[in-house]
């Protein structure tokens, strides 16, 4: 049985209330101050792996976020704090060359406004006149200007996305049963200093979900929890591990009579089960800016219509900023946004494209990027990367069309000569005057060569016919597929469309796990140089719900992802 709690996942963009008073947008992103009371909009992440500033940049974005950016006192304690005496990464990015410390030279990657800053005295310096980049040090949170080579550990800033909407089914104490759905306030019989921002049983208005931040209130962040309360008090919890602005766990929760405390009185057992629902497919929510797509959405921010060698690279903008100098330029992958080149050819201005069918000239094969700016800077707004392909598909399709029309040429013409052969052929053949060999030796070259040609060409187009009807016949494989799915047994499943890089590696995970909870090598994850990839296998049990997850580098860059069910086991009639 147990107790399930599914968690529907929506355009999490409502607002969040303190007593009443609307605050700003619940994904605009502002930590919460000591003082406050309101439920975190921030997520900072510290990453310890050493990489240089783009490849912290493109791992954040791969998380849903971006490297931190910081816009006030408290966001720069949040992140110091959580750097734990460590030179880190955040987002800064100086506007071209020259140098100074305010927002006529600086941005964050983000996007977010330039309203606070805390430079080391004598910085920025721009020694060498490259330093274009940030790093906070980690044991006193002042700034430096540093060159974006540099390789260090970073912080990123991940925006809180929560779910609108809760099913609880199962649980011992069936009155707690039913949907829930988010408030933006605190609930009236708020207990043990729950902040605002609770879900509500639409069944019972006496019965919600509301988390405590013992971090703030106590100093002690490995309490901070979710809970479900009752008018008697604490039935359920779940722990977070010590961390804020992250939805309710997804996997076991927590009985709490076993804490002894009157204002916790616990629910019936058996202990509770979370599980997350309805949002296949949806491997993160990317930032825009400052605004954010569903997780359920099929809509980019930069969509690739074309990127073939030879011909233009096409794209549609479906998130264009508001700004009249907003510009969009076409970069190598690993380019610095200042290498912009020349108008037209590498960049242009929105206002004087098409954004639904946009297009720069042809570009090599290789790794690309298309990047648009919200202003005449270089403020990022979006960034797209992608490949240029060869043309090799199109030109064998062209190889393949000519060599069937000239085969249907030559078939037409043995037809003509076999046809116009055979007559004299036969004629000769009986006449017995003189002029019987003029007919005989022209009609037995025509009828041979129309002969050969008719039925060496119709050998050629039968073939030609069966493999393009057996072609069209045929699905394409999926990436990955998932060849045994049986509780019990292990997992196996086959990799059709593998990344070309040495480093990548493959991972199974319970349905709607992040991508970082990749578990233990051998047992969780392994590397694709280290396995059969024409049939794997893991024999870690995850649940019922699973993903296989494929990575093209050592970090999080998702190549592919399948998700199924594990089907129980079918028992023998002698172990019923």
């Amino acid at each position: 049985m147990g107790f399930s709690v599914v968690i529907k996942y929506e355009l999490a963009i409502f607002r969040i209330s303190h007593r009443g008073t609307p605050l700003t947008s619940f994904m605009a992103g502002e930590i919460n101050s000591r003082n406050n009371n309101q439920f975190p909009r921030n997520r900072w992440k510290f990453i310890s792996e050493e990489m240089c500033w783009n490849e912290h940049a493109d791992r954040a974005r791969d998380m849903g976020g971006h490297l931190a950016s910081i816009t006030t006192f408290e966001e720069n304690e949040q992140v110091t704090r959580i750097a734990n005496g460590r030179s880190v990464w955040i987002g800064g990015m100086r506007k071209g060359s020259s140098n100074g410390s305010g927002a006529e030279h600086w941005s964050w990657f983000d996007g977010r406004p330039w309203t606070y800053t805390n430079w080391a005295p004598g910085e920025p310096n721009n020694y060498g006149g490259s330093e274009n980049r940030i790093q906070l040090y980690g044991h006193s949170g002042l700034w430096n200007d540093v060159g974006e080579g540099w390789r260090g550990p970073a912080v990123y800033r991940i925006p809180a996305f929560m779910p609108l909407s809760l099913i609880v089914s199962g649980a011992g104490s069936t009155e707690v049963n039913g949907i829930y759905v988010f408030k933006p306030d605190e609930h009236e019989n708020r207990h043990w200093g729950t902040i605002a921002g609770h879900y509500q049983n639409t069944q019972n208005s006496e019965i919600f979900i509301a988390f405590q931040d013992c971090g703030t209130a106590h100093q002690c962040p490995e309490w901070n929890k979710w809970m479900i309360i009752s008018k008697i008090g604490v039935l359920y919890a779940a722990h977070t591990g010590g961390e804020i602005g992250i939805p309710p766990r997804d996997g076991g929760w927590e009985t709490v009579d076993s804490w002894k405390n009157p204002g916790a009185p616990g629910g019936k057992h058996p202990a509770p089960v979370v599980r997350h629902g309805e949002n296949k497919g949806a491997r993160h929510n990317k930032p825009q800016g400052e605004s954010f797509l569903p997780a359920t959405s099929s809509t980019n921010g930069i969509e690739i219509l074309e990127a073939v060698a030879g011909k233009p690279v096409r794209f549609k903008i479906n998130n264009r900023p508001t700004s009249n100098d907003s510009w969009v330029g076409i970069y190598p992958a690993s380019a610095n946004d200042q290498d912009h080149g020349e108008q037209n050819k590498r960049w242009k201005w929105l206002r004087e494209i098409d954004v639904n069918d946009a297009s720069f000239p042809e570009q090599a094969e290789g790794d690309w990027g298309i990047r648009v700016f919200s202003d005449g800077g270089h403020t990022l707004h979006e960034r797209k990367d992608f490949s240029v392909k060869p043309n090799r598909v199109i030109t064998d399709q062209a190889d393949t069309d000519s060599n069937k029309s000239r085969a249907i040429v030559a078939f037409v013409t043995g037809i003509f000569l076999f046809t116009m052969g055979l007559p004299l052929l036969i004629i000769g053949s009986i006449s017995t005057g003189e002029d019987n060999l003029a007919m005989l030796i022209p009609g037995a070259i025509m009828f041979g060569i129309g002969g050969f040609l008719t039925v060496s060409t119709s050998f050629i187009l039968i073939s030609s016919w069966a493999k393009s009807y057996a072609e069209s016949g045929k699905p394409d494989a999926p990436p990955i597929e998932v060849l045994e799915a049986i509780d019990g047994k292990p997992v196996r499943f086959r990799i059709n469309d593998p990344p070309k890089s040495s480093s990548a590696w493959v991972g199974i995970y319970q349905f709607g796990a992040e991508d970082e909870n990749h578990g233990e090598e051998g047992r969780r994850w392994k590397w694709l140089r280290d396995i059969d990839i024409n049939d794997a296998s893991f024999s870690e049990r995850v649940g019922s719900k699973a993903s296989i997850r494929v990575f093209s580098d050592r970090g999080y860059n998702l190549h592919n992802r399948v998700d199924f069910d594990v089907v129980p086991s079918k028992k023998k009639w002698w172990e019923t």
